[in-house]
């Protein structure tokens, strides 16, 4: 954090000794990670990696809506997620910036925008390519393509805007972990792909052939508007958590659909 010159400022505290203090902030499991912004705890549920632990630090410090002025800023924020592929899909709301920020308060923000990048912007920042709705408009950018909410009235609501983030805010495939497996599995079914890092990219083995038509598969649920409410997959790197969801032996490559519930 020092080297990318934060105002984040990083402190240790020993659960033991400071016994209190831990129950007060109710830790119940270490390592537990609490981000403080303006008097709000902000709980830490991602992966232990470096990356991911910084990119939440930056997030949850930063504004809670970006604010995009033109194409070109629009470009850099693209390129920067393109060359840091742990963050995740951004989202675009396209109003004016009080009615952005009224609407984005009845969203649930101090949960929402400390894991999810959210900017605001004027129509005339996105390129031609980009086809816009009339006002208010919300849209998200991610797998080299973009989706915009769609809702039949005359507005959107909170709880339906809401429900459509909670749901566009994973890649097609997502890498699932024990940490974020529950929450990609929030709004939709989940179906998992059993592999593994290295062979699912290799074209030539049974797992890379068995992961390209699980791709082909996700893409074509994305395009069909129902199915794709329903149905958010996902890959597993190994069969350890397979295992411990099917209290047995998994072999790769392999499939799993869990359940909402």
């Amino acid at each position: 954090m020092a080297d990318r010159q934060s105002p984040v400022r990083v402190a240790k505290l020993d659960c033991t000794r400071y016994a209190g203090t831990a129950s007060a902030l109710n830790i119940r499991g270490y390592p537990t990670i609490i981000f403080f912004r303006h008097g709000k705890e902000l709980v830490y549920e991602g992966e232990r990696k470096k990356e991911a632990m910084v990119d939440f630090a930056l997030k949850a410090s930063g504004p809670v809506i970006g604010l995009i002025e033109d194409v070109r800023e629009l470009s850099q924020v693209k390129i920067f997620l393109i060359f840091n592929p742990i963050l995740l899909p951004l989202f675009f709301f396209v109003l004016d910036f009080f009615l952005c920020s009224q609407k984005f308060l009845l969203l649930d923000s101090e949960k929402l925008f400390s894991s999810i990048r959210f900017y605001q912007a004027k129509r005339d920042a996105f390129p031609k390519a980009v086809s816009l709705p009339d006002n208010p408009a919300v849209l998200v950018f991610k797998d080299n393509d973009y989706l915009t909410y769609t809702n039949e009235g005359d507005d959107f609501t909170a709880e339906s805007l809401s429900d459509w983030i909670y749901n566009e805010r994973w890649p097609l495939i997502p890498l699932i972990t024990s940490t974020n497996i529950k929450e990609v599995g929030r709004m939709r079914m989940l179906v998992l792909a059993v592999v593994n890092m290295i062979d699912r990219r290799n074209g030539t083995t049974q797992i890379g052939k068995f992961f390209s038509v699980v791709t082909d598969a996700a893409q074509t649920v994305r395009k069909d508007t129902y199915l794709s409410s329903y149905f958010q997959f996902g890959w597993l790197d190994g069969s350890e958590i397979a295992n411990n969801i099917a209290m047995g032996t998994v072999n790769q490559p392999g499939m799993y659909l869990l359940l909402k519930s």
